[in-house]
């Protein structure tokens, strides 16, 4: 009997898996990107099967483009759990090789969106060179998608093609670049940092954000004027909490007497919401850095 069905036992029931290639073509029914067409791909990915590996390949050999990106959307997270690192995913390196030949002779922009995509999953440096050769794509999603690919990868060949992207013309491209180079990244050189400088008066709020959040986390005074104009600014950011979390950072790091009535503030703030709660780390440091300053100005 094919499908779902419950088969009364004595300790519970047993629920037969649906075959993967049935999966499969439920969700090609379900329009791309779609709820219902990622519930299925999802369900394969817990699968993590060989069997879901299989299909998953077969998809990558049609005419179709449709079928060939879904192949790469299984074949990313194959076998993907909370607390499983991808390299005890017995078939992530399967997945990525097969993927990692692919991606130089695909044409179709949503099927290379679909591999890029697939690289940041699967975390293997060598799909780097691979990737910065699509940083010029006329797609603006399949370079979204490099710069996916790509966060956390902290290889020369990568922080080059971030540092590239995060000049792009695509505000949102040039966001997550810059998140990227500045945050995730321990990387500490002054081609990321020269970077992470010109996108400090980027006309997107949340790239100057991130660009203050990692010259802050640097220590680098260069963001003290922009991170002041942002704080002393009555514009509603899209997301203050990067200007927040750059002040904390820059104070506990390059203290400045500039700086000190925010940090102030933040505290009177932090207070009042949370009386009686330990401050974070960086909140504290912050805290500390402004009171010595004080204290030395007396």
């Amino acid at each position: 009997m094919r499908g779902w069905y419950l088969r009364p036992r004595r300790h519970g029931i047993i629920r037969q898996m649906k075959p993967a290639r049935e999966v499969v073509e439920a969700a090609l029914r379900e329009e791309p990107d779609s709820h219902e067409r990622w519930h299925h791909v999802v369900t394969l990915h817990k699968r993590g099967d060989d069997e879901s590996f299989l299909a998953a390949a077969e998809l990558l050999d049609s005419p179709n483009p449709d079928r060939r990106a879904l192949g790469a959307d299984i074949l990313a997270q194959l076998g993907a759990a909370p607390g499983v690192p991808v390299e005890d995913r017995p078939l992530a390196g399967p997945a990525f090789q097969l993927l990692l030949q692919r991606i130089g002779m695909e044409p179709h922009p949503d099927v290379l969106q679909s591999i890029a995509t697939a690289f940041g999953h699967l975390a293997d440096p060598r799909g780097i060179p691979a990737l910065h050769a699509l940083r010029s794509h006329p797609n603006e999603d399949v370079r979204h998608a490099v710069v996916f690919g790509l966060l956390g990868e902290d290889d020369a060949l990568a922080v080059e093609t971030l540092v590239e992207l995060s000049r792009d013309p695509d505000p949102n491209l040039r966001d997550w670049a810059t998140f990227g180079l500045g945050t995730q990244i321990e990387r500490d050189d002054p081609q990321i940092r020269e970077a992470l400088v010109a996108r400090l008066d980027d006309p997107d709020d949340n790239t100057r954000g991130e660009a203050l959040r990692g010259l802050a986390a640097r220590g680098d005074e260069r963001a003290i004027p922009r991170l002041l104009m942002e704080l002393e600014s009555h514009a509603e950011l899209e997301d203050p909490s990067l200007v927040e979390e750059a002040l904390l950072a820059l104070a506990g790091r390059s203290p400045d007497a500039r700086l000190c009535p925010h940090v102030e503030r933040a505290r009177h703030e932090w207070d009042e919401a949370c009386p009686g709660e330990r401050m974070p780390d960086d909140f504290q440091a912050a805290v500390q850095a402004c009171e010595k300053l004080e204290g030395r100005a007396r």
